[in-house]
Order: C-alpha cells, then sequence, then structure tokens
C-alpha cells in the first residue's frame, strides 16, 4: 500500500468556490474518493494499492460542480522499463 498525494494552485479555490472533490476515474466511471473545503490545496489518499490510478479534481460551491482538472496519472510499478539495452561481454581467457 502508499499513499498518494495530490495538490493544486490556490486559484482552483476562488470566491463562491467551498469544497475540491477529489474523483478517480476509472474507464468512464468517477469515483469520488476524498473532499477538502475551504482553501485547502492538497489532499493524501491513504493506503492506495499499487499501480496506475487516474484522478481528477472539481471545484464545488454556489454553482454547482466544475468541470475536471487535469488528470494527475499514477505510475504502474509493474510495468517492464522501457528502452533496456543489453550487452553481452565475453571475456576469453
Amino acid at each position: 500500500m502508499a499513499n498518494v498525494k495530490l495538490q493544486w494552485d490556490a486559484g482552483a479555490v476562488e470566491e463562491g468556490w467551498t469544497a475540491v472533490r477529489v474523483y478517480e476515474l476509472v474507464g468512464v466511471n468517477y469515483t469520488k474518493v476524498g473532499e477538502v473545503v475551504g482553501t485547502a490545496t492538497e489532499l493524501t489518499l491513504l493506503n492506495v494499492v499499487p499501480g496506475r490510478h487516474v484522478y481528477v479534481a472539481r471545484s464545488f460551491g454556489i454553482w454547482g460542480e466544475s468541470g475536471d482538472s487535469n488528470q494527475a496519472i499514477t505510475p504502474n510499478p509493474n510495468q517492464p522499463p522501457k528502452n533496456l539495452r543489453w550487452s553481452i561481454v565475453v571475456t576469453l581467457p
């Protein structure tokens, strides 16, 4: 398990916006994973299963909910490294 810390600019919490909601996006489905109120600019998700996760934030307030922020994507540690170069060294007696 790992912790994921998400941060955003304070501009996302302007007058009239009272909270920021964070969602995980899986395919086309959104699951709310956290919410911060006021002018907070970060959220830490605890005990996240390692792997690729896609998160978006939305401001919430008197106008309803904003559209999606830019996506924050965690790396998938189970993917093999890319662009490996192999060398074979032969030592002759």
